[in-house]
């Protein structure tokens, strides 16, 4: 039975781990751009400039693997405040 448990404790992190990596991929290969989704579509006044600071702004311009440690950190922090 311990080792059973044992075994469980050390399988955990690993899937828990798998299943935010298929999710943040999923997120990610939706179709779409969450800049152009967040921009008011009768406000044609947004130039590509506007656009890219906004994509600075919110690291849709970073790494594949630093948005997912940002997403991974936003997460685990709206988790933790949740009661």
């Amino acid at each position: 039975m311990t080792e059973y448990i044992l075994r469980r404790l050390l399988v955990t992190p690993m899937m828990v781990l798998g299943v935010t990596i298929l999710v943040f991929v999923m997120y990610n290969l939706a179709p779409g751009d969450p800049v152009t989704a967040m921009i008011d579509p009768l406000e044609s006044t947004s130039s590509q400039v506007d656009r890219e600071a906004m994509r600075e702004r919110l690291g849709l311009n970073k790494p594949i693997h630093v948005r997912y440690l940002i997403w991974l950190r936003e997460l685990l922090r709206e988790t933790s405040a949740t009661p």
